[in-house]
Order: structure tokens, then sequence, then C-alpha cells
């Protein structure tokens, strides 16, 4: 596709490595990238109609918005967005921050139980909700005595403070943010218990951007969806605050279940995925051969199968993963050199300080990280943020790793999963469900003890197939040291219950 950049990257990147806060970063696009929409909404059918949002008219319905909360109550304070990734909760989240509130982004699989949990914890004083979710946003003002705003709403609301705005009110344009301040809180992803409000500052995730765009520049970016949640740090910071640095155009499509029609139509030039999307596209892609593939890919969470990275690579996509945690602001590392790097080492981004402490002997030990991305800390949890924070700023990340001659680092799996043998041997579960997700007709894989057995719980949407899975599961024992192999399979009548990220629970099922 052709070029479209309005100054060259060189001076691009230096305005965005001197940037610290998210209005001057949008200032930098608008310079770098003026006559490239910066949104494109497109409609949930054929007859619905697009909108095309351009960098100046998303600024002025910042200010609009923004406005209209300083004269209603709503300044300096908690607001809580609840709704699928639209444009009304992206121009929420920045017209709460850019006033000095902070935006509390709300996890959209919980419980309405759980949510007034989370928005009592976090002390929201509003919820900004879609039509989606207004049953679930009823049900908390019930049990809070929170007050709703509707986004059907925003668009009176955004004339109201045009008026303002006419009569020569400046005091939300002229606000000076603190790049420092708390801005967003996303919650944990709850899986290894109960969420924590995770503090992060406006600089935390615009130079983690900034620093991930230098590892993986991609000049020609053109269009990505924006499908993984926005309450989600992986997506805020790629989907969101990546884009819009490279260039792109972030659109709003109908979501997972369009996900094939979309792709079809829109053949976004980017994509920030993760593992089981990465799988949805590549089928997507042999059922169209006809359709583009993206430039780039990018997949978090965990890298994908390295065949299946195999074959984007023949169609000349470019394909990373990266590794990080919501208290890191997402991306720490990444590796755009899978098929120079097959044992999923990934290269520290520039900034990020790390350590291993309790290492074994075989050099593998918890992974220490510290940089511009790490959090705050924890919203009212002094003592948990305490335990997750060394003296030095280091963050504990609670992965097992280690370390290679060259600096790069292998995550080997969760510490608190790490599985004790009654013969004192440390086996990771990971490791094992990843050969037994490899066997066909494997959806979902979780392993764990039970009762000091070794236990694999499987999900197959193959339900002819659980004979089959068994003899494979047999033949992968029959191949590896009798400590690792699997003595038990339970065969799972549903899928396994998840995060908002596609994150197995694994705290629900090792107490099931």
């Amino acid at each position: 596709m052709e070029t479209r950049n309005k100054m060259s990257a060189e001076e691009m990147m230096k305005l965005y490595e001197e940037c610290s806060d998210f209005k001057n970063f949008m200032r930098i696009r608008a310079m770098a990238r003026p006559d490239v929409p910066v949104f494109h909404i497109y409609g949930k059918n054929s007859e619905a109609p697009e909108r095309i949002i351009m960098f100046e008219d998303f600024k002025n319905e910042i200010d609009a918005l923004g406005t209209w909360f300083y004269c209603n109550g709503y300044r300096n304070r908690h607001i809580a967005v609840l709704g699928e990734n639209s444009y009304e909760g992206v121009l929420t989240m920045f017209a709460a921050v850019y006033g000095g509130s902070v935006a509390l982004l709300l996890d959209t699989t919980k419980s309405a139980e759980e949510l007034c949990e989370v928005v009592r914890d976090c002390d929201a004083e509003v919820i900004v909700y879609s039509p989606s979710f207004a049953k679930t946003a009823m049900s908390i003002k019930m049990q809070t005595g929170l007050p709703l705003i509707p986004m059907e709403s925003l668009a009176e609301k955004i004339e109201g403070g045009r008026r303002i705005l006419d009569q020569g009110f400046r005091e939300f344009v002229d606000h000076v943010t603190d790049g420092e301040a708390i801005s967003v809180i996303c919650c944990t992803s709850g899986t290894s218990g109960r969420s924590k409000g995770v503090m992060i500052s406006q600089r935390s995730i615009v130079k983690i951007a900034v620093k991930a765009m230098e590892k993986i520049f991609y000049p020609d970016y053109g269009k990505t969806f924006f499908l993984l949640p926005m309450y989600h740090i992986y997506s805020l910071v790629h989907n969101v605050f990546m884009a819009i640095a490279l260039g792109g155009t972030i659109c709003f499509t109908g979501g997972f279940r369009t996900l094939a029609a979309d792709y079809v139509h829109i053949q976004p030039e980017m994509m920030f995925l993760v593992p089981r999307l990465v799988e949805m596209l590549s089928v997507i892609l042999k059922k169209f051969p006809e359709v583009n593939a993206p430039g780039y890919l990018f997949c978090g969470g965990a890298a994908p199968e390295l065949n299946l990275m195999r074959d984007f690579a023949d169609r000349n996509v470019t394909v990373a993963y990266g590794y990080g945690l919501t208290e890191s602001a997402a991306c720490a590392c990444l590796s755009k050199d899978c098929f120079k790097y097959p044992d999923g080492s990934m290269e520290f981004l520039d900034g990020v300080g790390f350590k291993l402490v309790d290492v074994d002997e075989n050099g593998v030990g918890e992974l220490l990280i510290s940089g511009p991305g790490i959090m705050i800390g924890y919203y009212k949890m002094p003592e948990e943020t305490e335990r997750k924070l060394d003296k030095e700023g280091f963050l504990h990340t609670g992965d097992l790793a280690y370390l290679t001659e060259e600096d790069r680092v292998v995550i080997k799996g969760r510490k608190d999963r790490m599985m004790i043998l009654s013969n004192g041997l440390n086996v990771s579960p990971e490791e094992i469900e990843a050969d037994l997700a490899a066997i066909d007709g494997v959806a979902e894989v979780f392993v764990c003890l039970d009762h000091g057995v070794i236990t694999a719980r499987i999900f197959t949407e193959e339900p002819e197939k659980k004979e089959s899975i068994q003899k494979a599961v047999n033949e992968v024992n029959a191949n590896c040291s009798a400590y690792r192999q699997t003595e038990k399979v339970i065969f799972m009548d549903e899928p396994m219950p998840k995060t908002g990220a596609g994150k197995i629970k694994y705290n629900q099922l090792m107490h099931e």
C-alpha cells in the first residue's frame, strides 16, 4: 500500500520518545499523520452506516464530552466504563483522563455481583455503559447507588459540552495533565484469585507503546481491528496507543462473531491478537485464499505454535509475539525473530530492567522486571503492592524463566502453578499442556495435580474424538519421562472458565 508519512519516521520517533502524557501523544499523531483517520466504525450489518473519524473530530469530541463531565459533577472522579469495544468507550476514557479523572475499565466477563465489588473497591463514582450491558449496569446501580450514563446519550452530552465551550469555558481544555499520576485502573484478570485494581499512569502506557513500536516499526500501518477488549491492558496499549502512534486506523467491527466476514471486507494491514485468534485468522486465510494477509501480526499472551507462524511467514506476514502483565502496562519483551530463536526466547524492550531470583540448578528462577511500564501500585492495597514491588522498583512477575547467553528470556510458566511431586521434583504444567494441545481434537487443556496425580482436563469440540485423544495422550506419555506423564484425563462437557483476555481461570479449576 502507499506510504502516507507526513513527517519522517526519525522525526516522529524522536517526538514520541520525549512524550509522557496522552495529550502530547495525540498532538504528535496529528502532526505525523493528519490525513489518516483515527477510527473507522463499520456497521453491524451491511445497511448500517459507516463513520470515519479524523483526528480533529476526535479531539473536538474529547473536549466537548470532557467539558460536560467538568460541569456536571465529574471532575477529578473515577469514571467507570462498561461495554464492548466501541468508539464511545474509547472517547469516554480519553475525556476522563484528559481532565484529570481516572478511567476504571470494567471487565465485561464478570457478573454484576463481581463488578459491584470492583466499583466499590476502586471508588467508582459513575458508570458509563453501552446498551448491551444495560441490565448489568442497572443491577450494579441497585446494589451500589452509583449514577449511570448510557452511551446512547453521549451525543447529546457532547452537544451540551460544545455549547459550554462556545460560552468561553476553557478549564477542561486548558487542564495540564500529569503523566505520572494515576489515570487508568485495569483490574487483574483474576486467574489466580480476587482481582486487584492496577493503577497505571499515562506515562507508562505511552512509553511502553513507543518502546514496543521501536522494536516492530511498521511504516505502512493501515487498518487494524479492535478485537481484544479494551479493559485488557495489552489491547489498550497495542490496539489503541500503538495503532495511533503508527498512524493507523482503528476499525470497530461486529466483533468475534463476524470476524471472517469483517476480515474479508476490510482486509486490515496489521493485527494484534492472542493465540486462539491467530488460529482463527489462519483458518480464514485458508478459506479465502484470494484475500490479502495482514502485513504484520503481533500476538500477546503466548507465542503461537511455530508451524502456524511459518504458514504466515510463507504469506510474507511478519509475526511477532510478546510477554507482559497488567502490572507492567503489557509488553516487557518480545520476539520478531521466531525462526532465528525457535526456543521462544524474547528480547527486553529498551529501558526494561530484569533479574532472576530464587534460581535453581537449571538456571530457572522468578523473573523480576523494572522500567517505564511498571504500575504505580494496587489501588488501596499497600500490602499487596509491597509484596509485588521490591525496594528497587522491580516487579515480581510470578513467572519462572531463564536467561540465554544473549540476555534473551524464556518464560517457563507460572510460579504458583508449578507442580511439586511426592519425590520432590518440580514439573511445569504449561510444558505438558503444550504437548497435549497439539493433539488433534483438543480445543482446550488444563493440567494440574489432583491428589498427587498429574491430571489433564480436556475440552474438545468433537466429542467423537475422545477415544483417539486418549490414545494420543498415551503416546505422548510413552515418549516422555515417567515423572511428566499424564496419569488421568478428564473430558470437560463445556469450555473452561476464562478471563476477559481469554486465559483459563486456573485458580478456579484447581479448586474444583
